[in-house]
């Protein structure tokens, strides 16, 4: 067998060995690589909260006083919330089944169409502080109170609107995109609900922000700080408005 013939093919296969081979490095260190957002922290998300005028405007209800006590009882309704010297004008809201947040002893939170009509309520138990709608979906472009109750009065409301169909569906194509961005590198559902609040926060929209912050059922320890200062800041908001 002339050895001229044997040394071809074992060049071709060197030169296939060669020429691929980077190629497959480069593929297997790219599904090493996670892509992740160091700088993405729930700390840093929420921050403007802390601020001496902070983006939300929580309304304090008043009702009747206190057992042993001429000072009255005051719930802080966080969120949705007010928006700042434009009362009649409603807080916009992506969800159709939005959180409610707020700080105090309240004992019924509900969800009213107009001052007359009452679409939900829902009894809590001592000591909660959040919840979410449970009711049928709101409709987008429409106007509604989610109120406070005292025993069986309501103590306190605040108006907010479920944002109009095509801005709504924008905003759901973009979170739909970023959940799967996510998932593919691998993020738990924290990281996802983190990446969502950071977008509503772009969009201003910090009712829905906040949802995320209080829609993870295992939050890690970090979280747990940031609701609680949340509660505190909003408070001391709610505090300067005596």
């Amino acid at each position: 067998m002339n050895k001229f013939n044997y040394i071809k093919p074992c060049l071709v296969i060197l030169a296939l060995n060669i020429t691929w081979s980077p190629l497959f490095a480069n593929l297997k260190l790219k599904a090493e690589i996670k892509p992740t957002n160091s700088f993405l922290s729930w700390v840093n998300v929420f921050l403007p909260l802390s601020k001496p005028k902070p983006p939300v405007k929580p309304r304090k209800a008043v009702g009747r006083p206190l057992r042993d006590s001429s000072a009255p009882s005051s719930v802080c309704m966080i969120s949705p919330d007010a928006l700042q010297g434009k009362p009649n004008i409603p807080r916009i809201v992506w969800s159709d089944r939005p959180l409610f947040l707020w700080q105090g002893n309240i004992q019924q939170v509900g969800l009213m169409k107009n001052r007359q009509t009452t679409l939900w309520v829902q009894k809590l138990v001592s000591g909660k502080q959040f919840i979410s709608y449970t009711g049928e979906p709101l409709q987008p472009g429409e106007t509604y109170y989610w109120v406070v109750f005292e025993g069986d009065t309501v103590i306190g409301n605040t108006k907010f609107m479920v944002m109009e169909p095509q801005e709504r569906q924008r905003i759901t194509n973009k979170l739909k995109g970023l959940e799967q961005e996510q998932k593919a590198q691998g993020a738990n559902g924290e990281a996802i609900a983190l990446t969502k609040a950071n977008y509503f926060i772009q969009e201003e929209l910090w009712a829905d922000a906040l949802q995320q912050a209080y829609s993870v059922e295992k939050p890690s320890t970090e979280l747990l700080k940031i609701r609680q200062n949340i509660l505190q800041q909003m408070k001391t908001e709610c505090n300067k408005s005596q």
